[in-house]
């Protein structure tokens, strides 16, 4: 099976891409990957927002592997951005993103993975479902010390069948700004699964800024 993207070491910047129908993951990270920014991309679909085109998992941290998350200049892994053009459209594979076990434990790490303004399971026409079939965002580690943080900012999650966040063991992460259940215009989603699961980690949802919160229905 074959990756659309195989990140093998190194900086990446991954923008104004399609990545869709590949066999193993859209966009695998191996090795040791610092400074890895993944923006403006559709991940699953095509430019037609086309059904049935998503790959094994969208975006796949190798659980082998070392990550970087400071990297030379401390950018560690953004996927998204603060800006609108910087939104990836991450719909119908297995896991919109997973970053599993290892990737938070090493205690040289210091740097954050963040993940804002995306959409998953939402198509770019900010309404039309393409769900991803598990979680949109799965996190997991073993059990250790971890002094990594993980932000996750200003996203759209529709339905994904397995739920939209699940966090297990791993890291500190904070979970502000977000909307699970509606569409870009405010239509419901019944969703699938929860919203936010957090099994043995630390976890921050929203802040005493109520600008902050996030929006959770139709669960």
């Amino acid at each position: 099976a074959d990756d659309g993207i195989d990140v093998r070491g190194g900086a990446l910047t991954v923008s104004g891409s399609q990545i869709y129908s590949n066999t193993d993951n859209g966009i695998e990270l191996t090795e040791t990957s610092s400074n890895t920014t993944i923006k403006s991309s559709k991940i699953g679909t095509n430019a037609a927002n086309a059904l049935g085109k998503g790959n094994a998992d969208g975006i796949y941290y190798d659980a082998n592997a070392e990550f970087d998350l400071d990297g030379a200049g401390g950018v560690g892994l953004v996927i998204g951005g603060a800006l609108e053009a910087d939104r990836n459209y991450i719909v119908g594979n297995g896991y919109g993103v997973y970053l599993g076990d290892g990737m938070f434990d090493n205690g040289s790490i210091t740097g954050t993975a963040t993940i804002s303004n995306n959409y998953f399971s939402i198509a770019s026409d900010g309404t039309t479902t393409i769900a991803n079939s598990s979680q949109a965002i799965m996190v997991e580690d073993g059990p250790g010390v971890s002094v990594a943080t993980i932000d996750i900012i200003d996203n759209l999650f529709g339905s994904s069948f397995l739920g939209s966040i699940k966090i297990l063991d791993a890291g500190v992460a904070t979970i502000t700004g977000n909307s699970f259940g509606l569409d870009a215009v405010g239509g419901d989603i019944i969703s699938s699964g929860d919203a936010i699961n957090v099994d043995g980690a630390v976890v921050n949802i929203g802040t005493e800024d109520v600008a902050d919160g996030n929006t959770i229905k139709n669960h």
